[in-house]
């Protein structure tokens, strides 16, 4: 009868032990945070409508027809931040090249981190150290793209925009191959530009960032107007500088034949350059000619 006991309270005791057991909570599965990624994407807008390069027929502000056939640029050094202006995440190696003929100009910057980005800063262009690599066959995609380099003259470097087509040079209302084709190129380091676009985004989960660049507006000049949600608007040109070839050709900002202070200050930047390069001919042969002719006189 005691073995009997000790069995039935041996069984008791199991009893209860396995059904504490029971009533405890499962150990927790170990998860592993999840980083969000963050993008931005490039729209390209003809006014309210979408643009579409195999498809497009603008007009100038003198009301001539005008059509884009490649319109292409770079984007780089993106900087995310607060709202006092603090930096929260910079992409500095993170470089895009943002083509109007692609189906898609959506580009992962990369990881992210929780939390509220008031403002988006970026370039349109390269930095002087990346634009004067001069590896253009060792350069990783995008940056390996020969169309968007002058290979004709490295040191000038990359394209940071490229915008060509055909305009109504005939006057008849009709784009056609007699019509006469345009190009501009903006590039060296003088023309690097730079953009601010107030985002308000909220990322906790992988997020998007999509901006609009408006080719409509860049009949009034060889710019690139680029905007996201906010009201706040900038343009993305930099400063122009420096009587070179570059900078005359970029000077003329416009398209058309009428009077204008760009193609007034282009044409008086060339007479400038014309006059000096007449002056240092004269003083080169005067120099010359006074040696060969009078040996023991020296001008300088």
């Amino acid at each position: 009868m005691k073995a009997l006991t000790k069995l039935t309270l041996f069984a008791a005791v199991a009893l209860a032990f396995t059904a504490c057991k029971k009533d405890e909570d499962p150990e927790p599965t170990p998860t592993t945070p999840v980083t969000p990624k963050i993008s931005l994407e490039f729209e390209f807008m003809n006014g309210p409508a979408q643009f579409d390069i195999n498809n497009n027929l603008l007009a100038d502000s003198a009301g001539r027809l005008v059509s884009f056939n490649k319109v292409r640029f770079f984007a780089s050094h993106t900087r995310l931040d607060d709202m006092g202006g603090n930096e929260l995440q910079n992409y500095a190696d993170k470089y895009m090249l943002v083509d109007a003929a692609n189906a898609s100009n959506t580009f992962e910057l990369g990881d992210s981190f929780t939390g509220h980005v008031h403002m988006f800063h970026f370039n349109v262009g390269l930095d002087s150290i990346t634009n004067h690599s001069n590896l253009l066959d060792q350069a990783p995609p995008p940056l390996n793209d020969a169309t968007m380099h002058w290979n004709w003259n490295p040191m000038a470097g990359y394209k940071f925009i490229v915008m060509e087509g055909q305009w109504d040079s005939d006057g008849d209302d009709l784009i056609t191959a007699n019509d006469d084709a345009f190009a501009y190129h903006i590039a060296t380091d003088d023309l690097l530009g730079s953009k601010s676009i107030m985002s308000h985004m909220d990322v906790f989960s992988d997020s998007n960032a999509s901006l609009s660049v408006h080719i409509d507006m860049a009949l009034d000049g060889p710019t690139l107007r680029i905007t996201g949600e906010a009201p706040a608007e900038w343009l993305a040109s930099a400063a122009r500088r420096g009587p070179s070839i570059e900078g005359i050709e970029a000077v003329v900002d416009r398209i058309g034949d009428e009077p204008h202070k760009l193609s007034g200050r282009a044409k008086d930047m060339g007479s400038a350059a014309v006059f000096l390069t007449l002056l240092l001919l004269i003083v080169v042969w005067s120099t010359v000619a006074v040696e060969r002719f009078f040996p023991g006189f020296h001008l300088w």
